[in-house]
């Protein structure tokens, strides 16, 4: 439809694109092949929300103005720290043992709050399967949830510390200054910490994730702790079957 309009306006889409796919058997791929367009492709055999390291979900940090190589320095950083991996695996298998089924992903950061959507389509995608490796039921985890920082005390905080003990939830926050403004900075620190000794009063089951959480660092933990979620409940992180039905509905309804 796109390339109809621009056609009727005289402009060739093929000479203004580069195409950004998965897979060479779609049809945006042999579209731009037959028009001799450059093609970036997801790597093959890496599901799309594993890919942000990649050259396609790099693409995007490129033209932001962001420096890749320090991105893939600060990844590597995070595929080391041990420590804290085990840490976000043990807790969050303990939290199923306790029946938490809600994990609330809290951003206190409006950069970062597009990373929480990010780790709640890889937690869910991953780890929400029907059997195991071999076939099994699969064990329940828990379903994932973002929360927008302050805004969020005004709306879902009264449920989290009032209502039923079935959420586990995850603070994530960077070092300070991250909306550099030095007063607002302040108000979001106070909020933060108040939100925090609440939870603690309350017996309410949290961890917080703070300081120097680089991109790429972050990124490369929370994909290294779903891999290990994945072997200890021995399902197949990668796949996503239940949306691949959903797809090919929609392309039966459309061709």
């Amino acid at each position: 439809l796109v390339e109809k309009h621009l056609l009727g306006k005289g402009i060739q889409l093929s000479d203004h694109c580069t195409v950004i796919t998965a897979g060479e058997e779609n049809t945006l791929y042999k579209w731009a092949i037959d028009c001799g367009i450059q093609v970036v492709s997801v790597p093959s055999g890496i599901s799309g929300r594993f890919s942000v390291l990649s050259a396609v979900g790099m693409l995007p940090c490129a033209f932001s103005g962001l420096r890749i190589s320090k991105i893939h320095s600060e990844a590597m950083v995070g595929l080391s720290d041990k420590k804290i991996i085990v840490r976000l695996v043990s807790e969050a298998l303990r939290s199923f043992k306790m029946g938490e089924w809600i994990l609330v992903f809290w951003i206190y950061s409006g950069k970062f709050l597009n990373f929480g959507y990010w780790l709640n389509q890889l937690w869910s995608e991953s780890l929400g399967k029907a059997v195991t490796r071999k076939g099994l039921e699969a064990p329940r985890v828990s379903t994932p949830m973002v929360l927008d920082g302050a805004k969020e005390q005004h709306a879902m905080l009264q449920q989290i510390v009032e209502g039923s003990r079935d959420k586990f939830i995850w603070l994530i926050k960077p070092s300070a200054g991250a909306l550099g403004i030095k007063n607002l900075d302040h108000v979001l620190h106070a909020q933060y910490e108040s939100v925090c000794e609440v939870l603690e009063e309350n017996k309410i089951n949290h961890l917080r994730l703070e300081g120097d959480l680089s991109l790429g660092r972050i990124v490369a933990i929370m994909q290294l702790v779903i891999v290990v979620m994945g072997r200890f409940l021995d399902i197949d992180v990668f796949s996503q079957p239940g949306v691949e039905k959903v797809k090919q509905k929609v392309r039966k309804k459309m061709f």
